[in-house]
């Protein structure tokens, strides 16, 4: 949808012009240069008021707060793309050399026993169909 409109018009009385584009709140218009209301025609559509005779009418759509909220989309945008890109691994090594309690290593079987020693080391278990089977 355009932002802006300029058109020419010759109305032969006064009346109303209705531009059949939808109607919204930012929407200014000017007609000769002199800043008009812009109504809401048929509830839908944009209409302003003309004296008789040729007018130039130009319309410019600007919502509320159209800079502020430009630059804050924008903003918001390249902050997520920072937060994405920044290093996650950084934080984890920091907390893991701070001094102090840590959390146990589920992930890796290398969690402590209750009395605060590590496990004891066990025989690794062979993988599935490495070894041969004795025949019955």
């Amino acid at each position: 949808m355009p932002d802006e409109l300029e058109l020419s018009v010759v109305a032969p009385e006064a009346g109303w012009v209705l531009v059949t584009d939808r109607w919204a709140a930012g929407w200014r218009a000017w007609v000769d240069r002199r800043e008009v209301p812009v109504w809401g025609g048929n509830l839908l559509f944009r209409a302003l008021r003309v004296t008789a005779g040729p007018h130039r009418i130009g319309f410019l759509y600007r919502p509320a707060g159209y800079p502020y909220l430009l630059a804050l989309s924008w903003g918001v945008l390249l902050a997520v793309a920072l937060a994405s890109a920044w290093p996650r691994g950084r934080a984890l090594s920091s907390r893991r050399n701070a001094p102090g309690p840590h959390p146990p290593d589920e992930g890796r079987g290398l969690s402590r026993a209750p009395g605060g020693s590590p496990p004891a080391a066990s025989a690794p278990v062979p993988a599935a169909g490495r070894g041969r089977r004795p025949c019955s």
